[in-house]
């Protein structure tokens, strides 16, 4: 039983220096990039958050004979912890992202004002579906349903296309 909660704790360990590392290292190409602010944000980098609460593994760990549920159970708050972190940093992107757009948008010729309608919607929809995430994360957290960032990363990459176009 020892050699699960070791391992079990090893693999906790590395998941999150793992994220730990392409958090870091998204942040530092975002700084260094040149070129149009869209092209710095990458909608790769989130797409662990897809994964990082999906039940299979944990599942897996409760089958397994010696994996006591203290350790699945702590396992699943690491993630949830990680995923509360990935959800900083799409705040974070979208927030500069959409600041980016309107200035944009704002000295764009006059053909480009449709634009603005577009990018406050997108401000609407991101925000709703961050509050909608919280609030299916917390009933993740208590064991039930599941959590979709989809609705998260559409507004994203709406900004992204409004970017190319108004540039």
């Amino acid at each position: 039983m020892l050699q699960w909660l070791i391992a079990g704790s090893a693999l906790t360990a590395g998941v999150v220096a793992l994220v730990s590392y392409w958090l870091l290292r998204g942040q530092q190409v975002f700084e260094n990039k040149e070129g149009a602010p869209g092209d710095c944000i990458s909608l790769e980098r989130y797409e662990p958050m897809h994964r990082l609460l999906s039940p299979e593994d944990l599942e897996f760990l409760k089958r397994r004979a010696g994996i006591s549920p203290e350790a699945v159970r702590k396992l699943k708050q690491d993630r949830i912890r990680i995923f509360r972190l990935y959800l900083g940093e799409l705040s974070g992107d979208f927030q500069y992202l959409h600041t980016q757009v309107r200035l944009l948008v704002a000295e764009a010729p006059e053909e480009y004002s449709n634009l603005v309608q577009v990018v406050m919607r997108q401000q609407v929809r991101f925000r709703l579906a961050l509050a909608g995430v919280h609030f299916r994360l917390a009933l993740h957290q208590a064991g039930i349903g599941r959590v979709d960032v989809t609705g998260l990363l559409d507004p994203v990459q709406t900004l992204q296309q409004v970017m190319h176009r108004a540039s």
